[in-house]
């Protein structure tokens, strides 16, 4: 059998006792486990492929402490005749799946257990899977990975008194972040595991990760030499003691975060050049796998690895899919099995990532190299269409990352020195790519324009970005994000302006951030003390920069209102010897912000209407604001 094939339930099991098995659940008795022919090759394994039943079946492969810890503590309630859930959460790259998946298949071979296995991601956990459970016999182990999946419909069954208190065994992996999404989607406060323990007892999930120990590093050195025909050469000259030490070392070197036990193996697997070239040769391959899209498998790989490095968590199989023209019920078999088989991306049904973090920051140096044959800028794109063809961020679940913002996070992201600058001209066209995509998303342009000023092409940015928009900035009803970004945007447009040179411009528009255009957008304390710095800089200019006294004195009453209001983003070089003015009322300040918008309205401007925004620009809203504030300061 296949690994990742279903299984034949009704080749397992028959007779008139045999129970209804839910969709997308299989059932593995001991006859199942004894029947497989163990898998003795496992380099992809150790590679941190996605581990199969023919794997962990394995004899030779080494049961690490978890594995030990998840068997001992099943076995102890099996024999008190306790129900018992195993909740195993931790980072990629840490042999979860790996534990849960060999705990099972002990407990089926040694001890005679039936297993029933979440097979599908679809498949629910309900009542009808209890009693599926109860029918195969006492102490069945129930197990599953992504276990987020099954959070909500589990914690309904465990806080109802649904799961029996003895007689079955749950045994549950989840990746972290996973875990922490779906509790967020699902408007979980706390994590509700720790409410389990009423009802049930359930083990504590805080396993030791992020290191793997001198004694599970000798056992995994063993099962290397064992069970690969060529195993890595940087072990090949030690004993078992210095190498065990050594893994060790690297793992703890590893990103914790990310995987320490997979960090570690390869580590010492693989130098820098020669994962390099591994990973080559690989992308050579899959870049012969041809999807229903344009895109190839090796395409697939190179986009999972641009999301990793811009530090996105993950990217939801729907939108691979999509990438991939595929239908997402074929999902698994067209594009994840092949890609986990070939230990570079790992699915957990509803979202995709690569491996771990050192192979996709290897794998985007590869692609956007002079001699690669992957269009990185192609297939990004594409990524970007299959993204808007999915619908926008606020439908995606909370967590997949917000995959239109790919632009700006890759082009601040660290990668390798020898294509930085590749990566921030994708980042750069990333951006700009999402603003012709969302044309009425305001984020989407403050993006464009923070990473083109990054880039020190300020002047392009004004005139690309923000003058055409100048006039519908002040426009309610031209922008989907309003209420979220508005005084933000003008914030940036401010910034923009006064990088080129524009001061008056500059000044009107970080007046207007201020001003009750955007009420709708609530005044908020760090949203005044930023525009107020800004509004200190831009007058600085003016006076000392191009000579405008009347500058002077405004320095005096807004540097006021700021060491007031807001000392810790009180300039220490304010700009100007003219003693603080004394901030006692709000009014003051407004009458001044007033005065300032007519010295300026009679201005001339290549791309603002300064009559129309000065028009629309009072301050009300920044009134109640400042005198709340000067209320509350006198008790």
């Amino acid at each position: 059998m296949a690994s990742g094939d279903s299984l034949n339930i009704g080749e397992l099991l028959d007779g008139p006792g045999t129970p209804a098995i839910p969709d997308g659940w299989a059932v593995c008795p001991p006859s199942f486990f004894a029947g497989l022919t163990p898998e003795s090759n496992l380099t992809k394994f150790f590679n941190g492929g996605d581990p199969y039943w023919e794997a962990v079946v394995n004899p030779g492969l080494v049961r690490i402490q978890l594995t030990r810890a998840i068997l001992e503590r099943t076995r102890r309630r099996i024999n008190e005749n306790k129900t018992g859930i195993e909740l195993v959460i931790g980072p990629t790259g840490e042999g979860k799946s790996t534990a849960i998946r060999q705990a099972a298949a002990i407990l089926g071979l040694e001890d005679s257990r039936t297993v029933l296995w979440r097979e599908q991601g679809y498949a629910i956990l309900d009542e009808s899977v209890l009693a599926a459970a109860r029918a195969l016999g006492a102490n069945t182990v129930l197990v599953s990975d992504d276990a987020h999946l099954v959070l909500q419909p589990l914690n309904e069954l465990v806080m109802n008194g649904s799961v029996p208190r003895e007689g079955l065994q749950i045994l549950l992996a989840s990746r972290d972040t996973d875990w922490i999404r779906q509790r967020r989607v699902l408007g979980f406060k706390l994590d509700p595991k720790d409410s389990w323990t009423s009802k049930l007892p359930l083990v504590s999930t805080k396993h030791p990760f992020g290191r793997v120990t001198e004694d599970d590093a000798r056992k995994i050195v063993r099962s290397w030499r064992t069970l690969e025909p060529d195993p890595p050469s940087t072990i090949s000259n030690l004993d078992d003691v210095d190498a065990a030490k050594l893994l060790s070392e690297a793992s703890t070197g590893a990103d914790p975060e990310n995987g320490a036990l997979l960090g570690g193996l390869l580590k010492i697997r693989y130098t820098p050049e020669e994962l390099r070239a591994h990973l080559r040769d690989l992308l050579e391959s899959l870049s012969q796998d041809a999807t229903e899209s344009p895109m190839t498998l090796a395409d697939v790989v190179f986009v999972l690895a641009l999301v990793n490095v811009a530090g996105i968590d993950g990217v939801p199989t729907e939108v691979v899919a999509r990438f991939c023209g595929v239908d997402q019920s074929l999902f698994r078999r067209d594009v994840a099995n092949r890609l986990g088989r070939e230990a570079v991306a790992n699915y957990s049904d509803d979202v995709m990532r690569t491996r771990h973090p050192t192979v996709a920051s290897t794998i985007v140096e590869i692609a956007m190299s002079h001699d690669s044959d992957i269009a990185a800028e192609a297939s990004a794109f594409h990524l970007l269409a299959a993204v808007e063809q999915a619908g926008s961020n606020s439908q995606f679940r909370v967590g997949y990352g917000q995959l239109f913002g790919l632009g700006r996070k890759l082009y601040k992201a660290a990668v390798p020195a020898t294509v930085a600058p590749q990566s921030r001209a994708l980042g750069i066209a990333l951006a700009r790519r999402v603003c012709e995509l969302r044309p009425k998303t305001l984020a989407n342009y403050m993006a464009l324009s923070e990473c083109l000023r990054l880039e020190k092409q300020a002047p392009k940015a004004l005139t690309t970005v923000w003058a055409p928009l100048a006039d519908e900035l002040i426009s309610r009803g031209a922008w989907e994000d309003w209420n979220k970004n508005c005084r933000t945007a003008v914030n940036e447009f401010a910034i923009t302006a006064s990088l080129c040179g524009d001061e008056r411009e500059a000044a009107i528009i970080r007046m207007a951030a201020l001003s009750d255009i955007y009420q709708a957008n609530r005044l908020e304390y760090d949203k005044v003390s930023f525009s107020m710095r800004g509004l200190v800089l831009h007058f600085s200019r003016l006076y000392h920069n191009y000579g405008q006294p009347w500058a002077e004195e405004a320095l005096g009453e807004i540097n006021g209102c700021l060491a007031a209001f807001f000392p810790e983003s009180y300039p220490v070089e304010h700009g100007t010897e003219q003693p603080l003015t004394p901030f006692t009322t709000a009014g003051t300040l407004i009458r001044q912000l007033n005065a300032l918008q007519s010295t300026l309205r009679t201005h001339e401007s290549d791309y603002l209407d300064i009559p129309l925004w000065v028009a629309r620009s009072t301050f009300s809203e920044l009134d109640k604001f400042l005198t709340k504030a000067i209320r509350e300061s006198h008790g």
